[in-house]
């Protein structure tokens, strides 16, 4: 009855759309038409598990994330906090060296909105 009144399911997203995706993670010819069948959130589902089976391989489909197994990257230095370039300077300082910002981006290799705080804080 409700085709027969022109009634036709309404789609989430166009088929088209689906269908670039599924091209777009190497679905071609019969499975890309195969897949283009399915409703387009079932097909993005496909669509993602391809692709980390494709760059990750099966043992993270799986659960067992090879990633694990390896040894954890080291950690990247913390930033040089306002304390370490003002113990720096203190250390490169001697009697009769006017402190200056640039004297202190110099002995430091600071930036030049810190070097005058560092300056400052040296002075006093």
């Amino acid at each position: 009855m409700l085709a027969a009144a022109g009634w036709k399911p309404r789609l989430t997203e166009p088929a088209h759309r689906s269908r670039r995706t599924l091209i777009k993670a190497g679905l071609t010819g019969a499975s890309a038409v195969a897949a283009g069948l399915v409703v387009p959130s079932t097909a993005f589902a496909v669509v993602s598990l391809v692709r980390r089976v494709r760059t990750h391989g099966v043992q993270s489909v799986a659960g067992r994330d090879p990633a694990a197994s390896k040894p954890a990257a080291p950690r990247p230095a913390r930033r040089k906090l306002f304390a370490d370039y003002l113990t720096d300077a203190r250390a490169a300082w001697t009697p009769g060296v006017e402190i200056t910002p640039a004297w202190v981006r110099e002995a430091t290799g600071c930036s030049r909105g810190l070097s005058s705080r560092l300056a400052a804080a040296l002075a006093t």
